[in-house]
């Protein structure tokens, strides 16, 4: 998928107020995150947390997914720095809305588009974009983008 209509379509995903954002509550989301020590995490991480604010909800980021460091009910963030060539061939990530909690991000492939210090930019948009599958529970893209 290109990078401009990825980043749209998370825009668009995100922009719509939930009943709790009208209403003044925030919703809390888990969030747990497999080797957030690479390069460009905690910026991603933070960029990710504004971009939902705007639809009133709050990521809660916790690094590692083994039981006790991972909330129940935690979206769980798995990432892959060396991916097989034939693996989704290129997809930067995927989740599966329909189980509600796993996502996959393929770190490398990230990293061979965005090189520089602005892998975070990328990043953040692919973590809200991945995560916003989830929340939404519906594993498809608008017909408008």
């Amino acid at each position: 998928m290109a990078i401009t209509a990825m980043m749209m379509i998370v825009a668009a995903g995100i922009s719509a107020q939930p009943a709790s954002a009208v209403q003044g509550a925030i919703r809390k989301v888990p969030v747990c995150m497999e080797g957030a020590v690479i390069f460009g995490a905690s910026e991603a991480q933070q960029r990710a947390t504004q971009m939902f604010s705007t639809a009133g909800m709050r990521l809660e980021w916790h690094t590692g997914l083994e039981h006790g460091a991972c909330p129940a009910g935690a979206i769980q963030i798995s990432l892959t720095s060396r991916t097989e060539s034939n693996l989704r061939a290129g997809v930067l990530a995927y989740a599966l809305p329909y189980e509600g909690t796993h996502i996959r991000i393929f770190y490398d492939r990230i990293r061979h588009f965005m090189p520089g210090p602005e892998v975070s930019i990328l990043l953040a948009h692919v973590l809200a974009h991945e995560i916003t599958y989830l929340l939404q529970g519906v594993g498809r893209h608008s017909k408008t983008g």
